[in-house]
């Protein structure tokens, strides 16, 4: 009977992949749903290099939609484009480079069944290039802005994992109640972000309409992180997250986060680009320089997004707060002011 239940779940689902002259690691992870699903899930692959190869590859798999971009969309726009394709109940957002070796996606799906509260939800990844270990098990917030990365680099085999509560989900393997879209103003992603935080904002946004974001432990997939960023600027990565990361707080928080979160928020990576600066490591700072550009660029944007946020919301910033929010030992800021009076003894 479970198995019956499995496959009518995984019929009622549509997969997103976004990749750019990744090939190889497509080849691997459609391989890998085909072996574990066969033709059930509808997989619209979204090819953001606009490829002949990445479109012959599709071929092979019946159950794949293949949609070329005109241009390079990014993890946000690609994803949004792909979303349009999408016809099932359930939509999954994958990484290209992940890949399966049992059903790891029927426990998510079960789990909000089981829970109509809970809109999304993020199941097990494994680090491989790190060895046997967990890539982080959903992300929380921490009082300066910082996200924490649950259970990253533990040991696969030792630890033990519960479903809990988490403020946002990674977006290599997360799945969501398609539903939760009309709430969100049919928005998934804001395009602009290209790459880095999306998830987070989209997240953040769906626990202010009420519903909840989960982790779910569930047969880990591998995942070799940061293959396709690898082959981007890492500058413009980071600044990237960081100008998405504070467009998204000032978006998205009420008047407690937005005179204690974003504050903070600020000041520590201020903190984080004097420590460098003082460290004479001018390339970490060009990063931040690159960030603050990049917010300005989309700041015309900012007052529209937020008001219709706002005029959604349905749960406060304290109630979020009380059930995500990390809090750290104090030896962890104690070795924050250790790496920066170090750096300034350095300088000196």
């Amino acid at each position: 009977m479970s198995g019956l239940v499995e496959t009518k779940l995984i019929g009622n689902l549509s997969i997103i992949i976004v990749t750019w002259n990744g090939d190889e690691l497509l080849v691997n992870c459609l391989a890998s749903l085909n072996k574990t699903y066969g033709t059930l899930p509808e997989i619209v692959v979204v090819d953001n290099a606009n490829s002949s190869a990445t479109r012959k590859i599709i071929s092979d798999f019946p159950n794949c939609i293949y949609v070329p971009s005109p241009r390079n969309l990014g993890f946000s726009g690609g994803n949004n484009l792909g979303l349009s394709l999408c016809s099932r109940e359930y939509i999954l957002l994958l990484n290209n480079d992940t890949a399966f070796h049992e059903d790891s996606i029927s426990p998510l799906l079960q789990y909000l069944e089981a829970n109509p509260l809970v809109a999304v939800a993020q199941g097990t990844l494994r680090l491989v290039r790190q060895g046997d270990v967990l890539d982080a098990c959903g992300i929380n917030l921490m009082l300066c802005g910082k996200l924490h990365q649950l259970h990253c680099t533990d040991a696969v085999s030792t630890t033990k994992l519960k479903a809990t509560p988490i403020f946002a989900a990674k977006g290599a393997f997360l799945v969501f109640r398609s539903s939760i879209l009309k709430e969100l103003g049919n928005t998934l992603f804001h395009d602009f972000f290209f790459n880095n935080a999306e998830d987070v904002d989209f997240c953040h946004r769906v626990w202010l309409t009420g519903h909840e974001v989960h982790f779910v432990p569930t047969p880990p997939i591998d995942h070799l992180q940061s293959a396709t960023l690898s082959r981007i600027s890492l500058n413009n990565v980071l600044a990237q997250t960081f100008a998405n990361m504070l467009f998204s707080f000032l978006t998205n928080f009420g008047p407690r986060g937005l005179f204690t979160i974003v504050p903070t928020f600020i000041i520590y990576n201020f903190l984080i680009f004097l420590r460098f600066t003082l460290a004479f490591k001018f390339d970490i700072t060009k990063q931040y320089c690159g960030a603050v550009r990049i917010f300005f660029a989309n700041a015309h944007r900012l007052w529209g997004i937020r008001r219709q946020v706002q005029k959604s919301r349905k749960i406060s910033d304290s109630v979020l707060f009380n059930k995500t929010l990390y809090h750290p030992p104090r030896s962890y800021w104690l070795n924050l002011g250790k790496m920066f009076f170090a750096a300034r003894f350095h300088c000196r």
